[in-house]
């Protein structure tokens, strides 16, 4: 099948693709719970309690195990080495997730050849993936027993993916690949567990630099806890950024771009194009100099300071997963979003960061992972999809005075529309509250009525929704009942989008257009009070709007909707005033019922 030939390497941020653990802290033992697959940037949120702090520790407190060679080795010692709060009396499992890039698939053949396919669909099971395409989990009991811990490849998903095969050519080829290897050809579940522990899945997770949660610039001159896998607290900064600012001539090629980056970044979040930082000669002292004068870091705010020591920190460590504990604290928006952009795109790092920020959260650079406390123990789960960031954005209670997002939004047509829809949730439940428990935006009628289905307008509007994923949609149907029968393809579009949602609701009016709701004496009396006495047609069948051009006797203009509709409330709820039938028809209220529910489901209610 060919030569055993050495394969080079391939980079970790090319293969690793994120970290399952079951059993740890508030992670229960029953499932494993997985981070990933993460991005340049991975991003975990939730509430408060949830485990967010947890899941960043056990990617912390393996990095050393990890670089000394712990899972490596069959067996290693206790002592030293096991971190505090890993559990000696009930079972642990982590998991490393790799992406399966055709490097990491060279390593799995041994240098043979044409098995590199059939290794490939081998690893590509669902009880691999789990849903994570294109990425392969191996799952590790760490076994602790007689002060040894050992780290075992589980292999129960080895068996049921041999079970799951129809064909021998897999199995067979494994087993071969195995034997040219010289590793032992048992069986070919076996073989494959094998076939695992030689590549090695360990050698792809990252070395850690942790920036801790206090941070304060010092003039350590101890740098090097920036540069290797240890806790970072801001000891040393000031000297690392004067070792960039002024590198020895053999450090001048690596260090100057990095030093420019920082630069940039400060003269971007100041807005000063002159903008410098730098130290004083001994290395004690750091200095801005912006808008022509130099400035003590601590002068410009600790928003600034905070912001400038992850950056530096960030670019000082090298080729490592940077682990911070909410970077948005002390920062505008704004900062945020600027921060995030540095450290994912001017540095070699890859980062892991707790957050409650959605600013952060809506960045479309970052990958997510949602931490809930589900009967006790923490669960995580990727919110990938705009749909589940969303969701996620909620779960953290901002509200409409945190974010441009609103507890629910209903999408109305126009101003008249909002007019009604607002009587009706009021109607509906008298406790909720428009700017407090909902917000009404309009979409404009156009839209839907005139545009096609795949229009781009159509699109930026569905894509729209990732504003609040907590949403309702008013639609006229106009359905006439001749030449339309049913709502047009563009509107059945946007009804499936909000339907296919936990959240959504699709409300398309049971008549032509909202209007119709209205009782037709309720309707002739607002017309007739702001018109003169003038009223309408005495047909207003359900097929056409009440209220479009011409409708007004003696009016060649279309009456206004907006008034009209101000109107109707105002006669609709005037004491002593009787109507031959309640003033809303056909499925008005109950859909109102169905929408002021959801309202007050996204409000805890």
């Amino acid at each position: 099948m060919g030569d055993n030939a050495e394969k080079a390497l391939p980079r970790w941020q090319e293969v690793f693709a994120g970290l399952g653990v079951a059993g740890y802290r508030s992670y229960g033992h029953t499932s494993v719970q997985r981070f990933g697959p993460i991005g340049n940037v991975h991003l975990v949120a939730g509430q408060n309690n949830a485990g967010k702090s947890n899941a960043l520790r056990v990617f912390a407190e393996l990095g050393p195990l990890v670089s000394k060679g712990a899972f490596y080795q069959h067996q290693f010692d206790i002592a030293g080495a096991l971190p505090d709060g890993w559990p000696t009396n009930q079972p642990l499992v982590v998991s490393i997730g790799l992406r399966l890039t055709d490097e990491l698939m060279d390593l799995f053949t041994l240098g043979t050849t044409n098995s590199e396919p059939y290794l490939r669909e081998f690893f590509e099971y669902d009880l691999f993936s789990h849903g994570s395409h294109g990425v392969v989990w191996f799952d590790y009991d760490i076994v602790i027993e007689e002060n040894r811990c050992t780290p075992k490849l589980r292999g129960d998903v080895f068996q049921q993916r041999i079970d799951s095969l129809r064909t021998p050519e897999i199995s067979q080829t494994i087993s071969q690949v195995v034997s040219i290897g010289n590793l032992g050809s048992v069986s070919p579940s076996r073989d494959a567990m094998r076939l695992v522990q030689h590549v090695n899945p360990w050698r792809f997770f990252p070395p850690v630099t942790q920036l801790a949660a206090a941070r304060q610039l010092t003039a350590d001159d101890d740098e090097t806890d920036l540069i290797e896998q240890q806790s970072v607290s801001g000891r040393g900064l000031i000297k690392g950024l004067q070792n960039l600012a002024h590198p020895d001539s053999s450090n001048r090629r690596r260090d100057a771009p990095r030093y420019e980056a920082i630069n940039r970044f400060v003269r971007d979040v100041l807005d000063d194009a002159e903008a410098r930082i730098d130290t004083n000669a001994r290395g004690t002292e750091l200095f801005v100099k912006t808008n022509g004068v130099d400035r003590e870091l601590h002068d410009l705010g600790s928003g600034i300071e905070h912001l400038v020591l992850i950056a530096v920190a960030s670019t000082l460590a090298q080729d490592t997963l940077v682990i911070i504990e909410e970077p948005e604290l002390f920062l505008h928006p704004s900062l945020q979003r600027k921060l995030l952009t540095y450290i994912g795109n001017q540095t070699s790092n890859h980062f892991l960061a707790s957050t409650h920020s959605a600013h952060l959260l809506d960045s479309a650079s970052s990958s997510i992972s949602h931490v809930e406390l589900v009967d006790g123990f923490s669960q995580a789960r990727p919110a990938i999809e705009p749909g589940e960031r969303a969701a996620l954005v909620s779960d953290l209670g901002y509200r409409a005075s945190d974010l441009v997002q609103a507890n629910f939004l209903v999408w109305v047509e126009g101003p008249s529309d909002r007019t009604y829809i607002r009587e009706l949730i009021r109607l509906a439940n008298s406790n909720l509250v428009e700017g407090s428990h909902y917000s009404v935006m309009f979409y404009g009628g156009a839209l839907l009525r005139h545009l096609s289905f795949d229009d781009p307008e159509v699109d930026d509007f569905i894509k729209m929704r990732a504003i609040n994923r907590k949403a309702a949609v008013v639609i006229d149907s106009d359905i006439d009942g001749a030449q339309r029968t049913a709502i047009n393809q563009t509107k059945q579009r946007v009804v499936d989008e909000f339907r296919n949602d936990e959240f959504g609701l699709a409300w398309v009016t049971a008549a032509y257009t909202i209007e119709n709701y209205v009782h037709h004496d309720l309707l002739r009396q607002a017309v007739a009070d702001l018109y003169g006495g003038k009223t309408l047609a005495m047909e207003l069948p359900d097929t056409k709007s009440p209220l479009k051009k011409g409708s007004v006797m003696g009016r060649k203009s279309e009456p206004s909707k907006t008034l009209i509709a101000s109107r109707v409330i105002e006669l609709a709820s005037e004491s002593g005033r009787t109507w031959t039938s309640a003033p809303w028809r056909l499925d008005a209220l109950e859909m109102a019922h169905r929408l002021a529910a959801e309202i007050g489901k996204a409000n805890g209610n």
